[in-house]
């Protein structure tokens, strides 16, 4: 399947599901992780900075990707010490600072990726594009001190769907914003929600996850982490809530037929992964998620916690 068709399907999911900001994994483990296995995928995010400081860029990028961020923090910084007319060097050194699959970033973190930011703007993008990607990350820390984290990260996640929406084919414009979606959603709407129920002593909430969640897919670690996240999140809040009364399960579907995949069959190597993929050689129809919802919004659920129900034509059980 095509990279542009990979970032389109996973936005798809992406944009009616969640994301998560706890983890039973702390950056740290990220990062040892990380040491153990150097092995970086190639990534190639085309920028206007020299070709030094380029090639150091990608790889500082794969490092962000594989969410080991001090290492990432050193790497951006190499970057613009190598050119320091690189704006994108410093919105790596701002995006690093900001754990999104894991918690908000403290104090610290805040001020040293403000600053970076800040820096960005100074040094001034020398593409239209540079300047939205510095742009959205600006909007993160914007009045940071002033404003919280939830208000700061719509206004991210909503900077980013005008990049990826100005530069569709743009891979790494694709990766951010479904990482933007999916960390962002999950947590802030079961914070919205999840007191209320509390308060009242019943409560459903269903989170939508993905196959993705579970199963890897070559050049998607980001995203799949993402959704790797949505599952972590139910089930760390189903074990909480459940004794309150609140049970917290997913969904957790395959492909299915929405707009952003229309006519995605129509395409021979996409239908062929379809039928290898999943079992039941096809994607799902959006009715066919009724009978899962209805079921984990009933009575019939009330001692099901932390569980994501797979709705995948067999995908995750080959």
């Amino acid at each position: 399947m095509s990279m542009s068709r990979l970032i389109r399907h996973g936005l798809s999911a992406a944009a009616c599901s969640v994301g998560l900001l706890l983890l039973p994994v702390s950056p740290v483990a990220s990062e040892e992780r990380g040491r153990a296995g150097a092995a970086l995928g190639d990534v190639h995010f085309p920028t206007s900075c020299t070709p030094a400081a380029q090639q150091q860029f990608d790889r500082a990028v794969a490092i962000l990707h594989s969410f080991w961020y001090e290492e990432a923090v050193k790497a951006f910084t190499g970057v613009t010490r190598t050119d320091p007319s690189c704006a994108m060097g410093y919105w790596g050194v701002a995006m690093s600072h900001w754990y999104p699959l894991w918690y908000p970033p403290g104090e610290d973190a805040l001020k040293a990726g403000s600053s970076a930011a800040e820096q960005a703007r100074a040094v001034g993008a020398k593409t239209p594009r540079e300047r939205d990607y510095v742009a959205a990350v600006a909007a993160f820390y914007e009045d940071w001190g002033k404003l919280d984290h939830r208000t700061r990260s719509l206004a991210y996640e909503k900077a980013m769907e005008h990049v990826h929406a100005t530069y569709p084919d743009d891979r790494e414009a694709g990766v951010f914003y479904a990482l933007a979606l999916n960390a962002t959603a999950t947590f802030l709407l079961c914070k919205a929600f999840g007191p209320g129920m509390l308060a009242r002593g019943r409560g459903k909430i269903i989170n939508v996850g993905s196959t993705d969640g579970i199963v890897g897919v070559p050049e998607q670690v980001a995203y799949c982490a993402s959704k790797g996240a949505v599952v972590q999140i139910t089930k760390t809040l189903g074990a909480e809530w459940i004794k309150h009364g609140v049970n917290v399960n997913a969904i957790g579907p395959c492909d299915f037929d929405t707009p952003m995949i229309a006519g995605a069959l129509d395409e021979p190597e996409y239908a062929d992964w379809i039928v290898q993929a999943i079992p039941a050689g096809r994607i799902g129809q959006a009715r066919e998620l009724a009978g899962a919802a209805v079921y984990l919004a009933s009575d019939a659920s009330d001692m099901v916690a932390g569980h994501m129900l797979m709705v995948d034509g067999g995908r995750t059980i080959i």
